[in-house]
């Protein structure tokens, strides 16, 4: 399922909010909204200057974010149908599909570096086995015949992974 992703400001609002439903739920007025932020303003049923500021201070605070984006799209990463997180676990973990994911992304990158050292390790025994050839062949060019067939069961025995 797809959902516009909450901003941080959506974000912001939605912990703020909490915070004020915290402090209402302790039966006090939220300190942001507090005519005295230094103490606590316990809530007044009877006080409806106070109510008044209390549902004002909600609905700026509401006015600065979306909750629905906050509330729906936890929704959407709590849906098992999804694979976000793992629908077995208290805490919020990866989905074990995701985990099984990254545990093969990690193996192929451990796998494709192993690979990369290998061709670099032949890559380099060809760079000298070519001028173990191209040596031999210019002593061969000279007319020194001396010790150029050598090198050259040499280098064959080398790309072969033998010794002469």
């Amino acid at each position: 399922m797809k959902m516009a992703k909450a901003s941080e400001a959506d974000i912001s609002m939605a912990m703020t909010l909490a915070n004020y439903l915290d402090a209402i739920d302790k039966g006090h007025m939220p300190d942001a909204l507090s005519e005295d932020p230094e103490s606590i303003e316990w809530l007044d049923r009877d006080d409806r200057e106070q109510y008044a500021r209390l549902l004002d201070g909600l609905q700026s605070l509401l006015r600065t974010g979306s909750i629905s984006r906050v509330v729906f799209g936890m929704a959407v990463i709590c849906d098992p149908a999804n694979e976000c997180i793992d629908p077995n676990a208290d805490t919020i973990a990866h989905h074990p599909m995701r985990q099984l994911l990254e545990q093969q992304r990690d193996d192929a990158v451990k796998q494709a570096a192993a690979v990369n050292e290998q061709f670099i390790e032949i890559s380099r025994h060809r760079d000298e086995l070519l001028e173990s050839i191209v040596k031999a062949r210019e002593e061969m060019a000279c007319a020194n015949f001396n010790g150029a067939a050598e090198r050259i069961d040499h280098a064959i025995a080398s790309v072969k992974g033998g010794a002469a």
